[in-house]
Order: structure tokens, then C-alpha cells, then sequence
């Protein structure tokens, strides 16, 4: 008897979320932290240094988001699931307000 993976739902708004969690940390720590800190020791932050920490920062967002993607993928989650790692369970916690929704609109004899 093999288990069905469920479905990762929406998957657009769990990239979106993740390129925002991703996005705060990366530019406040590459685009403003991190020439602080240069300054402060006295390097020279250029602005070619200054584009490159800016595009690194969005670089890292991108991969970040580009992952979420791929991860949220039915045989990517099922891979994720078998190694304990899968996105939603659909078992519902106590206080999950998003299982209840869910579970309140799947059909009846799934």
C-alpha cells in the first residue's frame, strides 16, 4: 500500500514568503550591514563593492526562491516527505486555522 504525498498548496504564496524571508536578512545584512562594518574598519567601500553586495544579496534571494519552487513540486515533496521533510502534513494542530480551512473545503471522500 503506498501513502499519496499530499499536494503542497499554494505554492506561489510559500515562494513569495520565503523570497521575503530571505530578501529582509540578505540586503540588511549585505546591502547596509556589511558596509557599515567596512567602513568602521576603515576599508574603503567602493561602488562597485557596494552593486556587488547589493547583487549578491539579490542572488541569494533568487536561489532562495527558485528552491521554494522546485521544493513545493509534488515528486520533490514526496522525495522530501520519505526523508522527513515535507511541506504541509494536512494533519491538523491545535490553533492551525489554515488545516481547518483546508479540511473544511476537501471533498468528503478523498
Amino acid at each position: 500500500m503506498t501513502d499519496t504525498i499530499p499536494q503542497v498548496l499554494d505554492t506561489s504564496k510559500r515562494v513569495l514568503r520565503t523570497v521575503v524571508q530571505v530578501a529582509i536578512p540578505s540586503f540588511i545584512a549585505l546591502a547596509a550591514g556589511l558596509p557599515i562594518l567596512l567602513e568602521q574598519a576603515k576599508v574603503f567601500v567602493s561602488p562597485q563593492l557596494y552593486a556587488a553586495l547589493v547583487g549578491l544579496a539579490a542572488g541569494i534571494t533568487v536561489v532562495a526562491g527558485v528552491l521554494a519552487k522546485v521544493m513545493a513540486n509534488p515528486t520533490v515533496n514526496s522525495w522530501l516527505t520519505s526523508i522527513g521533510l515535507a511541506g504541509h502534513s494536512g494533519e491538523q494542530v491545535a490553533g492551525d486555522t489554515w488545516t481547518t480551512m483546508v479540511a473544511a473545503q476537501a471533498p468528503a471522500n478523498h
